[in-house]
């Protein structure tokens, strides 16, 4: 049995592998966004199979979690299924004018930062290539918002809270901040 045990083994595992139909994806995808149990099972399922898969050491997987709270322009905790995340002090990072602590979540040449900022997130990313990224509510059929991140880079302001999925050339990472 895997995470809290709704879905059965081949579904989970179907679900880890991106083999189920659009249907039961989309399901598994919903049930994630709520159950601690089954994200923290996908996650570590999906690191391990990148880490037996990948070609290239440091290689991004297929899907990547990351899940934030903060309160009060402070993170209270995270988790990440990519090889390496640490919060950053704010003495050290600088946005604009303030110093703001940042969440710095890395897997293969990808970095995602996130800054919490009067009660939305500044969303940062690095090492995104020149290619397409497209920030988006899960299941939607059109984007909140795309484009192309410049010399690799990519920021964007005032991201509310909530669930998002990030697309970056074709990589998913599922996004829930509170």
């Amino acid at each position: 049995m895997y995470g809290c045990g709704k879905f059965e083994d081949s579904v989970f595992l179907g679900y880890i592998d991106r083999s189920l139909d659009e249907e039961r994806m989309e399901r598994v995808d919903e049930h994630m966004q709520s159950c601690e149990a089954c994200l923290e099972e996908a996650a570590e399922l999906t690191r391990v199979n990148a880490a037996m898969d990948a070609d290239v050491p440091g290689a991004l997987p297929e899907i990547l979690y990351l899940r934030v709270f903060a309160e009060g322009g402070k993170f209270l905790g995270f988790s990440w299924n990519g090889p390496s995340a640490r919060l950053v002090p704010a003495s050290a990072v600088r946005s604009g004018e303030a110093e703001r602590e940042t969440l710095r979540a890395e897997s293969g040449s990808l970095a995602v930062m996130l800054r919490p900022v009067d009660g939305f997130y500044e969303l940062e990313l690095d090492g995104a290539g020149d290619g397409a990224v497209r920030l988006s509510e899960p299941g939607a059929l059109l984007p909140l918002w795309q484009g192309r991140a410049e010399g690799g880079k990519l920021l964007l302001r005032g991201v509310s809270p909530g669930n998002y999925e990030i697309s970056v050339d074709g990589k998913a990472i599922h996004l829930s901040m509170g």
